[in-house]
């Protein structure tokens, strides 16, 4: 069991099935990392506190009706079942983390129709990929930002790419530190998305901390973004 994303940064207790059955989770406890953001034409340095926090959905996944009780695995919201599949494979995500802005960054639909980022690690033969977030974490100083890693898992073959677009991590972190510097709260627009694959066109809810064209580079337009969801 943890506390939410909004009770602050999560440790997960060790998952125990059965009496002969243990599995740690301290690997996905919280951990600080100093990360420099450097300086631009209009920008000073910052050097940054990064609160990394890992959600339930990094290793359990949805209950089937086949599930028993030992398999579950809840938090202060919700019940779901532990994965084997993800365990195994979020012994990764420290490293990913740490390594973040080295990564390609894309925006996501996640829950609720608000974007949030995802990062995809090539694998052979799989593609495993990390959905996250950044808000700033006021009550650990004005350069602290909390990463929360929502949902990682192997993506599913035959289907398309969850992210669309690219942003730098570096330029994630700016736009979070400065959209609340001076009282102001993040901005939200609508924005057209087009999935060929499916024939159609839909909506989703943008959170842009900065301009559009900040966010997008070179004046890309919202309506060329390809964006599916997962969790």
């Amino acid at each position: 069991m943890g506390v939410n994303w909004d009770s602050g940064l999560i440790y997960w207790r060790d998952h125990i099935p059965s009496p002969s059955e243990r599995y740690s989770l301290s690997h996905l406890h919280p951990f600080i990392r100093p990360l420099i953001l450097p300086a631009t034409e209009k920008h000073p340095r910052r050097d940054v506190q990064l609160h990394v926090s890992f959600g339930l959905h990094t290793f359990t996944r949805a209950i089937l009706t086949t599930d028993s009780d030992p398999q579950l695995y809840r938090d202060n919201r919700e019940v779901r079942s532990f994965c084997a599949q993800r365990y195994a494979s979020s012994f990764e995500l420290p490293e990913i983390i740490r390594t973040i802005e080295h990564r390609r960054c894309e925006f996501a639909r996640g829950m609720g129709g608000i974007v949030n980022y995802v990062t995809v690690e090539i694998r052979t033969g799989a593609r495993y990929a990390v959905f996250f977030d950044l808000r700033r974490f006021k009550k650990a100083g004005t350069n602290a930002v909390h990463l929360m890693v929502q949902s990682a898992y192997i993506l599913d073959a035959r289907k398309s790419p969850p992210g669309c677009g690219r942003i730098s991590f570096h330029a994630l972190l700016g736009h979070v530190l400065r959209a609340r510097i001076h009282g102001h709260r993040p901005e939200y627009r609508t924005a057209e998305t087009r999935n060929p694959a499916r024939g159609g066109v839909s909506s989703v809810r943008i959170r842009l901390p900065a301009t559009g064209a900040d966010l997008f580079g070179g004046g890309r337009a919202p309506g060329r973004l390809l964006c599916t969801e997962g969790f």
